[in-house]
């Protein structure tokens, strides 16, 4: 028994947790590389058609979408966010809002997710001091993810 118990052991994945040094580049590399699924629970989205970030993780989620990743954000109903809806939903990706108020700062891409203090906008990226992790290969944010299914306000 006890060898069986060591062989499951040392073949079942191992969680790999990285703090995000650089949130654009690192959540940007996660969005590149998913090939399944990313659900994206963001408080605040800036768009205004710039270049950098935040502007290009908006795009980042509309290329996967284009090479055909299954992409679902969900986001407050604020002003400040409707250039991000409007564009995401221009390019098919369905922007979902909450019953709750939405304060989350998460992004799942397959088996890796991201989870901290990062809203998508200029200062989180450029000017405030902000913490976020990256996990891989745990189903931890799961039971979140499920939640958020389940509180969608109705269209």
């Amino acid at each position: 028994g006890g060898i069986l118990l060591v062989a499951w052991a040392y073949s079942a994945t191992i969680p790999r947790v990285y703090y995000v040094k650089d949130y654009c580049k690192d959540v940007g590399t996660l969005i590149d590389n998913a090939r399944h699924e990313i659900v994206a629970a963001v408080y605040l989205i800036r768009y205004d058609k710039r270049r950098g970030c935040p502007e290009d993780l908006v795009r980042d989620l509309v290329l996967a979408k284009e090479r055909g990743v299954n992409v679902v954000v969900y986001t407050d109903d604020t002003n400040y966010n409707r250039p991000a809806i409007e564009f995401l939903r221009e390019h098919n990706i369905p922007v979902y809002f909450t019953k709750a108020f939405l304060h989350a700062k998460v992004l799942k891409a397959d088996s890796c997710f991201v989870v901290g203090s990062h809203n998508w906008t200029w200062n989180a990226m450029h000017r405030n001091l902000e913490a976020s992790i990256i996990v891989c290969n745990s189903n931890a944010i799961d039971a979140f993810i499920n939640e958020l299914k389940n509180k969608v306000k109705a269209s």
